[in-house]
């Protein structure tokens, strides 16, 4: 399944491709982990959950910069040092994190991947 994303999309919203959890904000959308990762900050599953869904729907509504960071920070997110280069665009970031999906299923079930279109 392909989509199309705009070169001008705004992590500030929910993917169509992302699980339903990710759409209920059980788990934190790509677009929320995006701001993390660009703010170098981590915040655990298990702190996501405890927030109240307006605070989980603040995060993601909110635009990277100082804004969102003092509001993960509140909401438990702490600082971590960053191993990996963050895409400044949330197109590459998003691509780079279906492609690594897409990767490691490949590598998880060659067969079945090889026999179906696509994968």
């Amino acid at each position: 399944m392909k989509f199309k994303l705009s070169v001008d999309l705004q992590p500030t919203v929910r993917l169509p491709f992302e699980p339903c959890e990710a759409q209920a904000l059980t788990w934190l959308p790509l677009a929320v982990r995006y701001k993390l990762d660009q703010a170098s900050l981590k915040l655990p599953l298990k702190a996501w959950q405890r927030l109240p869904r307006e605070d989980r729907e603040r995060l993601l509504a909110l635009p990277a910069g100082s804004a969102f960071e003092a509001h993960a920070v509140s909401a438990g997110a702490f600082h971590k040092p960053s191993r990996e280069r963050i895409p400044s665009t949330f197109v590459d970031y998003v691509s780079r994190k279906v492609r690594e999906k897409h990767a490691r299923t490949l590598q998880a079930y060659p067969e079945q991947c090889a026999r179906s279109e696509p994968c």
